[in-house]
C-alpha cells in the first residue's frame, strides 16, 4: 500500500473514531452507566435539542430532537432522515435518585424494519449500586453483565456474557484522578486486553485518549484530533465552533485535515456540520 492508500485508512479509521458512537457489543457495556453520569449543559438546565446533521462529503443529512427533564437528564430521542421519515427513536428511565435504569427504543433496518432495542440497568435493593445490565433485541436476550462495586458505588469490574450464558469478556475499571480519567480494560475470557476506554471524571475537564492526540479551547471543546505514533500520516480532524451565551457550542463545523508545523492544520476540507437549537 503506497502513501496515498496509508491516508485514505488513515482517514476511515478516523471517521469511525470520530463519528457519535452507538451503543453496541464493540463498547463497554459500562459506558451507558458512565455516560448517563456527563451533564448535557454548562450552563443553564437545557430542556430540548434540536440538531441538524449534515454530511458535506455525501450529500446527506438528517435531524435529532432531544428532550431533557428537570434535572437536565436526557429523555427522550428522535431520529429522521432527509425526507422527514422517522429513522430512530429511543427513551431513557431514571431512578429518584438521577440513576439511569432503562434505555429504550427502535430503529429502522432496510432488511428488518422496526427493531426495538433494550438496555436495563439494575441496582442492589440492599446497597443501591449497579448490580447488572440486560440487552435485547425485540423478544430476543442478547447479553448481560454482572457489575461488582467498590464501597462507593463506583463499578471495578463487570462479567458479560452472551444469550447461551458464556463468558464474552470482562471490563476491569481503572479511576486515575491525577488524569481526570475512568479507564475501562477490555479483556478476553482468557485475559488477554482487546480494548481500553476512557472516559472524565470532571466533566468540565478533557479526558485523555490511548489512540488521539487531542488539542481543546478554552471552553474544553475538542478542535483537534490526529492519530499519534505509528498510525499517524499527518492526517487528523479540526473542528470549529459557534457558541450561545451559556457556553453551549450552537454549531459544530468538522474538517479533514494534514497537520503541519506546531500541530496547525492545512488543506482543511468541511466534511460535517452540525447546527443546534437549544431551549432552556
Amino acid at each position: 500500500m503506497g502513501l496515498s492508500g496509508h491516508m485514505k485508512s488513515t482517514a476511515a479509521m478516523l471517521l469511525l473514531l470520530l463519528l457519535p458512537r452507538l451503543w453496541a457489543f464493540g463498547q463497554p457495556f459500562l459506558e451507558l452507566y458512565l455516560e448517563s453520569k456527563i451533564p448535557a449543559s454548562r450552563g443553564a438546565k437545557i430542556s430540548a435539542i434540536d440538531e441538524e446533521h449534515e454530511i458535506h462529503v455525501s450529500g446527506k443529512s438528517y435531524s435529532l430532537r432531544k428532550t431533557y427533564n428537570a434535572h437536565g437528564q436526557i429523555m427522550h430521542e428522535l431520529g429522521k432522515n432527509s425526507r422527514g421519515g422517522r429513522s430512530n427513536e429511543r427513551r431513557w428511565e431514571y431512578r429518584s435518585n438521577g440513576d439511569l435504569i432503562r434505555r429504550s427504543g427502535h430503529r429502522f433496518m432496510n432488511s428488518l424494519g422496526w427493531t426495538p432495542e433494550e438496555v436495563e440497568l439494575r441496582y442492589n435493593d440492599s446497597t443501591g449500586f449497579l448490580e447488572s445490565i440486560h440487552y435485547s433485541v425485540g423478544d430476543s436476550f442478547k447479553q448481560q453483565a454482572e457489575v461488582q462495586c467498590d464501597s462507593t458505588g463506583m463499578p471495578i469490574e463487570a462479567k458479560v456474557y452472551n444469550s447461551k450464558g458464556g463468558l464474552s469478556h470482562i471490563e476491569r475499571v481503572m479511576v486515575i484522578p491525577a488524569n481526570n480519567c475512568i479507564r475501562v480494560l477490555r479483556h478476553t475470557p482468557s485475559g488477554l486486553l482487546s480494548g481500553s476506554y476512557n472516559y472524565p471524571i470532571d466533566h468540565t475537564k478533557p479526558v485523555p485518549t490511548n489512540n488521539l492526540k487531542r488539542e481543546f479551547n478554552e471552553q474544553g471543546d475538542v478542535v483537534l484530533e490526529a492519530l499519534e505514533g505509528q498510525l499517524k500520516y499527518n492526517q487528523a480532524y479540526y473542528y470549529e465552533y459557534e457558541y450561545d451565551a451559556h457556553g453551549n457550542w450552537i454549531k459544530r463545523d468538522t474538517y479533514q485535515c494534514s497537520i503541519g508545523t506546531g500541530n496547525r492544520p492545512r488543506n482543511k476540507k468541511l466534511e460535517y456540520t452540525i447546527t443546534r437549537r437549544i431551549t432552556y
